[in-house]
């Protein structure tokens, strides 16, 4: 008997996209029963030349047992790469291999104090701190595939589909980094679609944080912001206040007015509600009026738990 599971043996999960169907990739290799490793990692380069790299599949080869054969049955080694292995081996090869990190999403309206925790949490856990917007420009300047269909639709001045921005998400998400050490989403997923194309591209999340504020504080926190024009730095007049020598070159963004605030925060709870849903199993709702080492304390009592 055998146990079907999809994964990759070193570490990249984004080898499932190359792996939709055994008896597809099987057919890659035009039915033959044993090849040469040479013309094997040539043919493993066809069907995924991204994730079957000379290093890779070295592991590859070492994992499966392989690494000294000159002929390898194509079905034993297909059968280590997709998971078709007898039972005992499957779980042998479970015990052995090292802990996938986890997927946590940290959520909450602007000015809840995401950032604040984001370093926290990165500090103690080691988490890879990913968002959206950084994974886009990356992609976008390294010129992949991904990265110039999206370009696409930002030169033409149109919003990167849902579906494209997890498409991104998912490959940042394979790559060994993360697969390591784990992954804090940042204010992902914003809308309820974004949450669907998620579940619908098999993303798993382990931690959904959601720090909640009444609009009233979020509203004092954000109209008392000011940015410091030479340095970068952000100060509020009630809870961090400037040294007086600098007050007079401090800047009022006018993202930080009530009425703008107000209007993010309308955009905001139009859409949790519907997103929520998504992550009910794993969702971990933080009170984010407290004092931020407060705050902390819920969350990791959580995440300590992963």
């Amino acid at each position: 008997a055998g146990s079907l599971r999809v994964r990759g043996p070193f570490g990249c999960a984004a080898m499932e996209e190359a792996a939709r169907d055994f008896r597809t990739v099987r057919a890659e290799f035009g039915g033959l029963a044993t090849l040469s490793k040479p013309d094997l990692v040539a043919i493993f380069k066809e069907v995924d030349a991204k994730h079957f790299t000379d290093e890779n599949t070295a592991a590859l080869f070492d994992a499966a047992g392989l690494a000294q054969a000159d002929t390898i049955e194509v079905d034993d080694l297909l059968g280590w790469v997709f998971g078709v292995v007898p039972q005992e081996a499957a779980k042998t090869a479970a015990a052995q291999a090292p802990a996938a990190g986890p997927i946590v999403v940290i959520a909450g309206p602007p000015a809840a104090g995401k950032g604040t925790q984001c370093e926290k949490i990165k500090e103690r856990y080691g988490y890879v701190h990913v968002s959206t917007g950084d994974i886009l420009r990356e992609n976008v300047e390294k010129g992949t595939e991904l990265g110039k269909e999206a370009k696409a639709y930002m030169d033409g001045g149109k919003l990167v589909p849902s579906s494209l921005i997890v498409n991104l998400v998912k490959d940042r998400l394979g790559q060994p980094d993360i697969v390591e050490k784990g992954c804090l989403l940042d204010g992902f997923p914003r809308a309820p679609d974004q949450a669907q194309a998620m579940a619908e591209a098999g993303l798993k999340v382990q931690r959904f944080v959601l720090i909640q504020v009444p609009d009233d504080d979020l509203v004092s926190r954000g109209v008392g912001r000011r940015l410091d024009p030479e340095t970068g730095s952000i100060y509020h007049l009630t809870f961090k206040p400037p040294p007086p020598e600098i007050v007079d070159r401090l800047v009022h963004r006018s993202d930080d007015h009530e009425e703008k605030i107000r209007t993010r925060l309308a955009t905001y709870h139009s859409q949790i509600g519907d997103i929520q849903p998504y992550f009910q199993d794993c969702e971990v709702v933080v009170n984010g009026t407290e004092k931020p080492d407060a705050v902390f304390a819920n969350i990791s009592a959580s995440l300590d738990a992963l």
